[in-house]
């Protein structure tokens, strides 16, 4: 059995890595199954098919990590059913949030969706590690935040960073960022600004007006340029 402190440091090293943003496919790959506990497919089944599930995540990410292409500002994926649809985007969001500091929005169809996309992006920060991050959750939003030591670099979570003299405090910058959950009506369409915004299951949209309203919703911030992903099936 590992001693206490070999596990300490294992938490360390994990705590490191779960803010370096990944570089290839197969890293990224790796971290979604370290710290989501899910094994993305990364294969083709269909010969008609020209992407997998971690290749639409993979490549939203890529973009989004190297923020150099401006002809990336919308994008449609579409799939069968149960085909990792509402999943992939919510594991992107997750990784907008915790790798590149994006805020996110996330629109569903109807009511019932909006409860899928919930129950994954609880799930996933949920997970060890990562819920020492969430500051703030409800059923509209969850909020991320850490603190980066200016110099360093060293990322630690608020409780952690409470228990520091307000000297020591200085040292750091707060990092806060959130996914929000909205319906798809002219409320809905109107209430975020977002550097990524999803829109799941474009199929039943039933509210034209508020989806045509929803295409404002994903804006520049800091630098960022804007993505709206959308699905299909």
């Amino acid at each position: 059995q590992p001693t206490a402190r070999t596990k300490e440091d294992r938490i360390a090293l994990k705590r490191k890595v779960l803010f370096t943003p990944c570089q290839d496919k197969k890293s990224l790959h790796s971290w979604i199954r370290l710290f989501l506990e899910v094994d993305i497919p990364d294969c083709i089944v269909d010969p008609d098919s020209t992407s997998s599930p971690m290749d639409m995540i993979y490549e939203t990410y890529a973009k989004a990590r190297d923020n150099d292409d401006p002809s990336f500002n919308r994008v449609l994926y579409y799939a069968s059913r149960d085909s990792f649809k509402t999943l992939g985007a919510s594991i992107l969001e997750v990784l907008m949030v915790v790798h590149l500091k994006r805020d996110v929005a996330h629109m569903a169809a109807i009511e019932q969706q909006s409860r899928k996309a919930q129950q994954y992006v609880k799930k996933w920060f949920n997970k060890p590690i990562l819920r020492d991050y969430v500051v703030g959750d409800n059923l509209e939003s969850v909020w991320f935040c850490r603190y980066q030591h200016k110099v360093t670099g060293e990322v630690i979570p608020l409780k952690q960073f409470d228990k520091l003299s307000q000297d020591l405090q200085d040292d750091y910058v707060e990092i806060k960022n959130y996914i929000a959950i909205v319906i798809c009506t002219l409320a809905g369409a109107n209430s975020q600004h977002t550097s990524f915004f999803v829109v799941d299951e474009i199929d039943v949209v039933d509210d034209l007006r508020a989806y045509e309203d929803a295409k404002l919703i994903p804006a520049p911030r800091d630098g960022l340029m804007p993505i709206t992903l959308l699905t299909s099936t």
